[in-house]
This record gives structure tokens, sequence and C-alpha cells, in this order.
């Protein structure tokens, strides 16, 4: 097996179940004288039927005559999902259980060609093989071999099926086998799970018989008696007391599915055509007998071949449209003399209750749906290929639609990431914003506390220097205004003497000789006189504090704005 088909299969084997809408399988049955199919629902419980359709060919319809019917109920029930698994009684399938000698992993696949190239009624060019490996035997001198369940059908039949099924719109996941389907359906069911039965599938136009047990397919024979056979057996002519009576097929077929088996000497008579049922009895014998060796022989190869005693064959079901005849379980019950049942999946594992001739035709196609990884999948390699890609494709977009989820989520993250980080540095700048104000706050604050300080200490020769002053001016000496001029150190004084001219003269005198003897004047001179009018102008020693009160950053003080200018020498 090539690297390639390797991974087809594991895709398609994991696919057939998983990639389902709301679980569902769809699962048909085809063959040349009925369709019948199931759609099954998996849960955690098991399985569920969710639907079903069987279809029988009417006389005179082409091969294709199913695929009218099929697409009818497809569009009256709109299944969304249109992944099938399917199987055809036509289809010249074969199933073979072998042992070779053990052999590298990289030569079995040849191996297996080589021992069933020659039991293939095709060239095994023009074949599809799978094959499961069951186990490990011990062989002649402690030789180990390998036990292998290997099956093959022809690809272009394959092909030619799905090709018409991808026409209705399906999209064929799996091409099984009838063998395998059975099988699926026999370990499901609890009764016969630890068993090993043999399964009589008898449809109109193939029979097969398929030994179950634990380990899986023991063994698989296709018989030559199939209903056809015994329809064909009742068709003739048949001398009756009132005269000839010819039976054409179709007749013959409703007879059959009316009667089935006669019992034998009965008195009982089909008026409408004028027939003895126990004529019909001793017509369809020789078939039935056929039919009954062939089992027999079947199951004493077997048990020649198997020689395990817990491998035994303990029962005989019976399944398939024509497994279901009447009478046909007593009389293969007491020609082989081994317990002989009908076998209906839909009752025993899905609960349904039914009538068995009914449910028993769709014991395939739910054997079909249930075995899902465990099927043989003889679907060609282009349609694996195709199922492949599709498969790989869907995974690609869930994981990008995934991917794309992931990446739109981080993208939200970081853009709320970035929002809180925003609001963090906005609420962090005003922080800072109201650190600015409260550091400028407290610059002012120490710098009030300096200036205070300041105040204090000049508090301390204000009350000096305007004392010196006041003891400076005369008493009929009055002065209305004095100015300072920080920048030049001036001070500049104005008043009126209240005295006679000569006498103003002589105060005016002793006031500029009392100025100049003050500590902070260095120099006083006479700037304007008139009358009893006068202006000095005097350089003083000290500086103003310009920060004092109403008087911050003048130029200039007059007495009637800031009577408490402060000054102290330097």
């Amino acid at each position: 097996m090539t690297i390639i088909e390797a991974l087809c299969q594991q895709w398609n084997r994991f696919s057939a179940l998983h990639f389902h809408p709301e679980g569902q399988i769809f699962s048909i049955d085809l063959g040349v004288e009925k369709i019948a199919a199931v759609v099954l629902e998996k849960n955690s419980n098991g399985f569920r039927l969710v639907d079903e359709f069987i279809e029988f060919r009417s006389p005179g319809q082409d091969d294709h005559w199913w695929k009218e019917k099929l697409k009818q109920w497809i569009q009256q029930k709109q299944w969304r999902s249109k992944k099938v698994f399917f199987v055809h009684s036509q289809v010249p399938a074969v199933l073979r259980r072998f042992q070779i000698p053990k052999v590298a992993s990289s030569e079995l696949k040849n191996a297996i060609h080589w021992q069933i190239k020659d039991q293939l009624p095709f060239p095994i060019e023009e074949a599809v093989v799978e094959y499961r490996l069951i186990g490990y035997l011990s062989g002649t001198e402690g030789a180990s071999q390998v036990d292998i369940l290997a099956a093959a059908a022809p690809k272009a039949e394959i092909q030619k099926w799905a090709d018409q099924l991808e026409s209705l719109g399906f999209e064929v996941k799996s091409f099984g086998l009838v063998p395998s389907a059975l099988e699926s359906g026999i370990h499901q069911s609890a009764a016969y799970a630890h068993q090993t039965v043999a399964v009589l599938e008898m449809g109109a136009e193939a029979t097969s018989l398929v030994i179950i047990g634990k380990p899986g397919i023991l063994f698989y024979r296709q018989l030559q008696v199939t209903g056809k056979t015994i329809t064909e057996s009742l068709t003739g002519s048949i001398v009756m007391d009132s005269g000839r009576v010819d039976i054409t097929l179709q007749q013959a077929e409703e007879l059959k599915k009316k009667y089935g088996i006669p019992d034998r000497n009965t008195a009982e008579y089909d008026h409408e055509r004028s027939v003895s049922l126990n004529k019909l009895g001793v017509m369809m014998r020789p078939a039935l007998e056929k039919l009954s060796n062939e089992v027999h022989r079947t199951l004493e190869y077997y048990h020649m071949q198997c020689g395990q005693a817990d491998q035994k064959v303990t029962r005989l079901l019976l399944s398939g449209g024509t497994g279901q005849m009447k009478g046909l379980t007593a009389f293969l019950k007491e020609s082989l003399d081994l317990p002989v049942e009908l076998l209906d999946f839909a009752g025993t594992l899905l609960k349904i209750t039914a009538a068995p001739e009914r449910s028993a035709r769709f014991n395939v196609a739910l054997g079909l749906a249930f075995q899902g990884a465990n099927s043989f999948n003889l679907l060609p390699l282009n349609y694996r290929l195709k199922s492949f890609k599709e498969t790989q494709a869907a995974v690609v977009r869930v994981f990008g639609v995934a991917a794309c989820s992931i990446l739109a989520l981080v993208f939200l993250y970081q853009h709320w990431n970035l929002k809180q980080m925003e609001l963090q540095l906005n609420a962090a700048q005003g922080s800072v914003k109201n650190m600015g104000m409260i550091l400028a706050v407290k610059k002012e604050i120490e710098q009030r506390k300096e200036w205070t300080w300041k105040i204090r200490q000049a508090e301390l020769l204000c009350p000096n220097l305007m004392a010196e002053l006041s003891q400076a001016v005369p008493a009929n000496l009055l002065l209305d205004e004095f100015t300072f001029d920080q920048e030049k150190k001036e001070l500049l004084l104005k008043g009126i003497i209240y005295a006679e001219a000569e006498e103003s003269q002589e105060q005016l005198s002793d006031f500029i000789q009392r100025l100049q003897n003050c500590q902070w004047v260095a120099q006083v001179r006479v700037f304007v006189k008139r009358s009893r009018k006068f202006t000095l102008l005097s350089l003083i020693r000290g500086i103003c504090l310009k920060d004092c009160c109403r008087c911050r950053m003048s130029c200039t003080v007059s007495v009637s704005c800031c009577p408490r200018a402060r000054m102290f020498p330097d």
C-alpha cells in the first residue's frame, strides 16, 4: 500500500463518521430487484433510525429504475447530508481469508495480491484490493504466519455505480461488502456478539453464507441457489385435474411471496390460478434441497478447516428478502439439525417494531451504517483522493475559521487592553498635573514663608526708621508725601513749613541736617523751594522690600497708599 493510499484510507475512515452534519449516516443497499436505504443518527446512546426507504423493481423497468425512485425520495426529504455508503449485490466482489508467512510491511501488499490473484474472476490489475490484518499464527517449525482477510472487486463496476450515485447529488464515501456489513451488525447485537453464527443472506440475485465469530469474519462463500432460482423452479406448465396451467415468472414470484414453502401433503388450493399448493411445494423442493446441501457442505468444510471448538457455528440466521420466505426457517432447521432464526437488526438493535419480512430487507443497509471505520472501502483511488482532498479542504476551512476567530479575539483583547492603558495614562497625566499643581502650591507656600520671615525681620527695623524720621521732622513742618525710587535709591520728600519766611528757611535747614544725621541717609539736597512748600531729594543707603503690603513690584511709594513702607539698611 502506497503512502497516498494509506492516507486516503485513514481520511475516508475518519471522515465517514465524523464529518456528517448532526452525526447522520446515509447508507444504500442496491440490488437488481430492490433498493433499500436508511438514514441513521449517531448519538451517545448508539444509533437512532431517522428514516428508511425501500422500493422494488416493477416488471418491464430498465436497469436504471431505482434512480428515479431514489431521486424522488431525496427531493421529498431534502436531506442536508449527501455523504453515502453503498453496496451493490451485482458487483462481483470476492472475500477471502488466508494465512501467509510474515513479511515486511512494504512487501505485504504484493504478497496478498500474489495470494488471491488466481482466485479472482477478473484481472487483479483491474481490481481494488483491501485487506484486514486479523492476527498472527504459529506455523510449521515455529515460523510466524499472518492471518489476513482480503477483499477485492472490479474497479470499473464500482466506478459505474458510484458515478450514477454522484449524478443524483450524492458524495460517495465508501463502497462496502455484504459480509462486512453483516459482521458489523452481528457485533453490535449483544445476543450474538460472543457466539459464532452463520448468516445466510439470500436475495433475488445473490446468496452468501457468512460465518462470523468474535475475531470477525471467519468464512465466506457465495451459494448458487438464489431467490430467483426458487422462483424459476415454480415456472412452467402444471397438469392439474382441471387441465394444464402455465405459470409465468411474475406469477411464480407472487405465489412464492404469498405461500412460501407449503406444507407437505397440504390440501390447500390457489383458486385464482387453479394451482394446488402441494404441487407448488413439490416443484420447489429440488431448489430448496440444493440450498440445504450447499449450506451443509459449507458448514462442514468450515468446521474441518477451523478445528477450534470455541468457533463452532451455534446457529443459522436468515437475512434478505428471500431469507424471510414463509416456511424456510422450519425447512432449514429440520434439514440441518441446527437452530435457525430470522435476523432483524431493526428490531433487535433499533427497537423498531415492524414485520420481519420488511425489516430484514434493511439488514445490509443498517450493517453498512453500523460498521463505520471497520468497513472495507473498495472505492477506486481517484474517488478516495477526491474525498481526501474535500475532507482536507473542509479541515483547512475549519482551522482557517478557528484561526481567524482567535486572531479576532486577540485583536479585540489588544484593543481593550490599549483602551485600558489609555485610561490609565490619562489618569496618570491627571495625577502628574495634580502633582505639578501641588508642587507649585508648595513652592508658593515656601516663598510665602520666606517672605513672611523677611517681613518679620523688616518689622524689627521699620519702627526704628519711622521713629527716626518722625524725630527728624520739626514740629512746625508737615510731610505730606514721600516717594522712593528703588532703582536710583532716591527718596523724595514733600512738605509744608508753617512759619515765616526767614524762620521757614531755618526750619528747613534744621530738617536737612537731621536727615543727614540719620544712619540710612547718605545725601540730602533741596530739589524745589517755593515759599513755604519744599521738596527734598535724599540718597539713601537702604532698599525697599518689594513684596510688602500693597506696594509689591511698585516703583514708587507714597504715604497715602503705603503708610508703612518698610526699609532696611545695607
